[in-house]
């Protein structure tokens, strides 16, 4: 809650991303307890990170270096992040699932979100942001938007992944929904 506020206000969120993202893949096989049985590792990405044209790349030389199958990395972006400067956004989610990366969109609703970015981004993965998980159990219009995500990204192909989920009510809702992954405290 402190920390990325102020990389953010003294511009270094660029510098920490790539930081991560080094470290991260020189030290994949490590990070989880199943090592080189991981399936798929995500990390973020700041607004500051897609800013410059040159990431991409250099993500593609680290994991050559590094020897890691693209296809265990997925990064995810923030819709606000996306629908800021979508071309640029598109280049460099193009590049990386050329690659075979996977791309997440983080955080789906929590800006002036439009159902023209899940038909337009390429990407793989939805994370419907957890304010419409939160009350789940209760709230129809949220169940009715968690419906709606759900089935275009399914029809799009996608995975969808609801956020926030800290009860085993919102488990079931989401179960009878269809809602793919779960990510949360309850689990």
């Amino acid at each position: 809650g402190a920390y990325i506020p102020a990389a953010e206000r003294y511009g270094l969120m660029s510098m920490v991303d790539r930081w991560v993202i080094e470290t991260v893949l020189s030290n994949f096989d490590a990070l989880h307890g199943d090592g080189p049985d991981m399936e798929l590792a995500t990390i973020n990405l700041s607004a500051a990170s897609l800013e410059g044209a040159a990431l991409a790349g250099r993500i593609l030389e680290l994991m050559e270096q590094y020897d890691i199958a693209p296809h265990r990395v997925c990064f995810e972006i923030t819709e606000t992040v996306a629908v800021r400067n979508l071309a640029q956004v598109t280049r460099f989610i193009g590049q990386l699932r050329e690659a075979g990366c996977k791309i997440a969109l983080d955080d789906f609703g929590s800006g002036m979100s439009s159902f023209g970015y899940l038909k337009n981004l390429p990407v793989d993965i939805i994370k419907i942001d957890g304010s419409f998980i939160r009350d789940l159990g209760t709230d129809t219009m949220s169940q009715a938007i968690v419906r709606a995500v759900t089935d275009i990204g399914h029809q799009r192909g996608l995975e969808v992944i609801a956020e926030w989920v800290t009860n085993a009510q919102t488990l079931d809702v989401l179960a009878e929904i269809g809602v793919d992954y779960a990510q949360g405290y309850v689990l």
